[in-house]
């Protein structure tokens, strides 16, 4: 029975992961088809937090639509700055929703949809294969 509950919480671990994944995909395609409006715009600044002894740096990005300046904390957010200060970057933006953008030719947010789903249904299998240290885990009923 315990080795039954141990492959249970495996395969929800796993199903978590992959919802996790499938939400950020989701989430990436609605953005990229609801954004549809490019313009030139800068980075002007980095917010920074620190956890688990590293930094992560979210780049600040100013552009202007209609003569209505914006500056807005970029969602996707990374252990180096990838853009230097000031660089002028290409976003496509939500004309129904001027604040909602992603930085043109930026994948990270699919590459991690794709770890997490990849890591979802991997633990899934192991979890009713039951094979996590190369033998066969039998269930044993009480």
């Amino acid at each position: 029975m315990y080795i039954m509950k141990n492959r249970i919480i495996v395969v929800l671990v796993g199903i978590i992961f992959l919802g996790v994944g499938v939400f950020l995909f989701i989430r990436g395609n609605n953005l990229k088809n609801n954004c549809t409006e490019k313009v030139d715009a800068y980075v002007i600044n980095y917010t920074e937090s620190y956890s688990d002894d590293s930094f992560t740096y979210c780049p600040v990005i100013e552009y202007n639509v209609n003569g209505i300046t914006y500056n807005k904390e970029y969602s996707t957010c990374g252990s180096v700055k990838k853009y230097q200060l000031k660089q002028k970057i290409s976003i496509l933006y939500n004309p129904n929703k001027v604040e909602e953008f992603y930085i043109e030719g930026d994948s990270t947010s699919g590459i991690f949809s794709y770890i997490f789903m990849g890591a979802g249904i991997f633990v899934i299998i192991i979890g009713l294969i039951g094979k996590i240290d190369g033998t066969t885990k039998e269930v044993i009923s009480e």
